[in-house]
């Protein structure tokens, strides 16, 4: 049959990384409630929560960069699609740029500014 598609494979391209090498280690049911006790070794596991945490603080960092952005812009320009007529500054648009963030370089669409006259503000 033409024009069919047949998936070759049943792996994700995805890399899910090592799994945590941990072991129950007892297992207690009565009733409704149950508790599972495991064991971890604690390096690996405080080396992966260090990571995870690193990683939701750069973007909660990254989100607090843009939101401070926006309402520097909306302090500037007023809120947007409102018609004001005393506006002295309008939104350009946004341009590609970057911030320096936690010792790198990272890509921030940041917003343009310009006043009456087409000038930068």
């Amino acid at each position: 049959m033409q024009g069919v598609y047949t998936k070759e494979g049943s792996r994700s391209r995805r890399s899910r990384g090592p799994a945590p090498r941990g072991r129950v280690v007892g297992f207690e049911a009565s009733g409704e409630e149950a508790m599972v006790r495991l064991a971890f070794p604690m390096g690996e596991l405080v080396a992966r929560l260090r990571e995870g945490l690193e990683s939701l603080a750069c973007q909660a960092g990254l989100l607090l960069a843009e939101a401070v952005v926006r309402d520097e812009v909306e302090s500037c320009v007023g809120p947007a699609h409102a018609r004001l007529p005393e506006r002295h500054a309008y939104r350009w648009g946004q341009e590609a740029g970057y911030i320096a963030f936690a010792g790198r370089k990272v890509a921030f669409r940041r917003p343009r500014v310009r006043n009456g006259a087409g000038v930068r503000s």
